[in-house]
């Protein structure tokens, strides 16, 4: 069906909600499987759009 960008876009929101309450494990995990997606299709803006998803929580884990 052709549903792969679409399930990697949400996982990227996903990644993003997970961060702002704080569940970075989760954060991490959704961003990651977004990238897998986003790189199975080739979709270079999707690879960056899940990174920067998950930026904040290396952030916050790093500047400790």
């Amino acid at each position: 069906l052709g549903v792969t960008p679409m399930l990697a876009d949400n996982l990227s929101n996903i990644a993003i909600r997970h961060y702002e309450r704080g569940e970075l494990d989760e954060a991490i995990a959704a961003a990651d499987e977004s990238y897998r997606l986003y790189e199975s299709i080739g979709n270079i803006y999707g690879l960056a759009s899940s990174r920067f998803a998950v930026s904040g929580v290396y952030i916050r884990l790093y500047s400790k």
